[in-house]
């Protein structure tokens, strides 16, 4: 099989140019994709514990501690103790952390709207359902 008629090649290819693009815009908010996908994540559904944000993003639970431990660096998050497990925490997005994470949306907005800008709204829609039967086909083989 050529490499040009591989399905892994071209989706592997659209998510290199998009995650530089993205990454291009946010280098000058210090801030990277998986740092992003958590404030995101917290600023649509706040105060989650750390396993809930690796379910709902399909990360594992050890890279999301360190992307959290980041976040609470910078200021974007907080920890908070649980009532129920003192060992547990909640996680919550700062007032700092919703800014920045609104005007990184912006600029994903643009590379979305770049990336798809010769697409009408239905073959939008399609390529959504593909992709997710994609993922999920994948995932329900992992399983």
């Amino acid at each position: 099989m050529d490499i040009q008629e591989s399905f892994g090649f071209h989706l592997n290819l659209s998510a290199r140019l998009i995650k530089r693009r993205l990454d291009s815009y946010m280098k000058e908010y210090d801030v990277t994709i998986p740092q992003w996908t958590v404030l995101k994540l917290l600023s649509v559904e706040d105060n989650l514990m750390q396993v809930e944000i690796a379910n709902k993003i399909v990360s594992d639970i050890a890279t999301v501690g360190s992307v959290i431990d980041r976040l609470v660096q910078k200021g974007y998050v907080q920890k908070l103790r649980t009532k129920k497990d003192r060992r547990a925490f909640c996680v919550s997005i700062t007032e700092k952390g919703n800014k920045i994470s609104n005007t990184i949306e912006e600029k994903a907005l643009i590379c979305n709207e770049t990336a798809l800008s010769d697409f009408s709204q239905k073959e939008i829609r399609e390529l959504f359902d593909y992709l997710n039967r994609v993922s999920c086909n994948l995932m329900q083989e992992t399983k």
